[in-house]
């Protein structure tokens, strides 16, 4: 079986509705990713960090609860973990405050043994953070010297377009690393400069020839080298999106995995081999929107 590894940041999801804290459970991009993953597949590691406070054990106890491995996360005493705290407005969309308390620098951990056919997942400003770079790149680029399937989500934040000029290369250099890239349209647009999606792929072309992008309730776009789709998304009441992103991230992984695909290039991709992994996708981040949680419900099987 394919071993899935998902690296990024680790926060607590404190999150507020109509002025009022509803709910506090494990959270972070690829953390939401990897939970997803658990729920609905196996062998599922996440490499990240979080201190060894109260905040911490919920986490701690989140990951193994949902089957997701943290052998390879540090966990520091002097230090505190991450807090988001996550507001949602009337379209039920979040924007953040994060509080952190973290080591400047991380010690070295023992790399995964990567091999073809795994996945890993890695995204987010925790993969261009100074302070994380070295750490991140030496993950990655073992990943794919071992010939492990890559999938890179930016999820750029409204707050983060400041350093933008200082990490916009750094982003370009993980699409490099990656076969495949999927973002959202608000992602490329504070990357590329633009809002129409195909003068995006045009922009982003030499760094990721193959792009998936999300719209919200639009529909997604695929960009490949040979042809161009899109894929209509189902009309949904939500009551949160927070997730909604990642968990399209871990319905491409478990279409990936699942359709046995992981050893193979994108470019060897049929239509039909791109129409499931949407769908897959569509259908992980559609069912995230029907819950508070920031992951698909235990047991989620898509109906594709």
């Amino acid at each position: 079986m394919a071993q899935i590894f998902t690296l990024g940041e680790t926060v607590l999801d404190v999150l507020f509705k109509d002025g009022s804290p509803v709910s506090c459970i494990a959270g972070g991009s690829m953390l939401n990713t990897a939970v997803a993953l658990g729920r609905t597949s196996g062998n599922v590691h996440f490499i990240s960090e979080f201190g060894l406070d109260e905040p911490g054990n919920i986490i701690d106890r989140s990951l193994e609860i949902n089957h997701v491995s943290t052998v390879f996360t540090v966990t520091y005493s002097d230090y505190n973990t991450s807090i988001a705290l996550a507001f949602l407005d009337e379209n039920l969309n979040a924007s953040y405050t994060f509080y952190h308390h973290q080591p400047e620098v991380l010690p070295d951990i023992d790399l995964p043994e990567f091999s073809t056919g795994d996945v890993l997942a890695f995204g987010s400003f925790y993969s261009v953070k100074p302070s994380r770079r070295q750490h991140v790149l030496r993950i990655a680029e073992k990943a794919r010297s071992c010939g492990t399937f890559i999938v890179f989500d930016p999820n750029v934040r409204k707050h983060h377009l400041a350093d933008m000029p200082s990490v916009r290369e750094k982003f370009y250099e993980n699409m490099q690393m990656s076969n495949l890239v999927k973002g959202s349209h608000e992602d490329f647009e504070f990357l590329a400069g633009t809002n129409d999606p195909d003068e995006i792929y045009e922009l982003l072309r030499p760094y990721c020839p193959f792009l998936v992008i999300t719209q919200g309730e639009k529909e997604v776009l695929l960009y490949t080298p040979e042809f161009r789709n899109s894929y209509m998304t189902p009309a949904i009441n939500p009551v949160s999106t927070i997730g909604a992103g990642d968990n399209f991230t871990a319905g491409l992984i478990y279409g990936l995995v699942n359709g046995g695909l992981t050893k193979q290039h994108p470019s060897a991709f049929t239509r039909a081999d791109w129409n499931k992994l949407i769908a897959c996708g569509i259908a992980f981040s559609s069912a995230t929107c029907l819950t508070m949680e920031n992951y698909v419900s235990p047991g989620f099987k898509p109906e594709i």
